[in-house]
């Protein structure tokens, strides 16, 4: 059961494998992990951050909760708890700072988070951009070993669909990207209408549908 709470603001774990910064913690900070103050300050880079910073500050707070596990690991909210983080250090002293607005999650399992994760950003109107839904349905597949048909009914896609996303992940993270000093992610649709396109490698063998 969610229960909203003022979360204190230094106990509020930013999410480096969000989907929408998944990319460029890689290419920033390659195979090693960054703290959480260069994660902070690769999100307050982000476009739209530096509005949304003042929009906070201006407004004294937030209008929408940030969505946290018990732990305060963030499921939902990376964008604004960086900013939280960044008025907490600015107006130590202000109690206002000392803590954010939370919907907290108790006991949540990585796969409840995800499939909330994917009806809010990949199925519903808060979407990601294409390349980081991408890389949700694969964190799914692969690092919570999800099945495909399992996938494809939660984010209301087809089987065939679901694989051609995976297969074309993977060719875009593991031989587009590395060759591609910037721009690379304008390349996404080139690589799915080529996994789509059956016509260009009919000799392909078919994946199991539990891939």
């Amino acid at each position: 059961m969610v229960q909203p709470r003022l979360f204190p603001i230094k106990e509020i774990q930013l999410d480096g494998d969000n989907p929408r910064i998944q990319h460029l913690v890689r290419q920033k900070f390659k195979t090693s992990a960054p703290n959480q103050l260069q994660l902070r300050n690769l999100i307050l880079e982000q476009p739209g951050v530096s509005d949304l910073f003042k929009s906070i500050r201006d407004n004294e707070g937030l209008y929408e909760h940030i969505l946290v596990r018990a732990n305060g690991r963030l499921i939902e909210g990376n964008c604004r708890a960086a900013c939280y983080l960044r008025l907490n250090e600015t107006f130590k002293h202000e109690e206002l700072w000392q803590t954010v607005p939370a919907d907290v999650l108790p006991d949540v399992t990585e796969e409840e988070v995800a499939i909330l994760q994917g009806h809010h950003h990949v199925g519903g109107k808060n979407r990601w951009p294409t390349y980081e839904k991408a890389g949700h349905i694969h964190r799914m597949n692969k690092d919570l070993k999800m099945p495909v048909k399992t996938i494809a009914g939660i984010m209301r896609m087809k089987e065939a669909a679901v694989l051609d996303v995976l297969r074309s992940y993977s060719i875009m993270t593991d031989q587009v990207l590395p060759r591609v000093s910037t721009g690379g992610l304008k390349k996404w649709s080139y690589v799915l209408e080529y996994v789509k396109n059956k016509s260009l490698h009919p000799s392909r063998s078919e994946e199991h549908t539990s891939e």
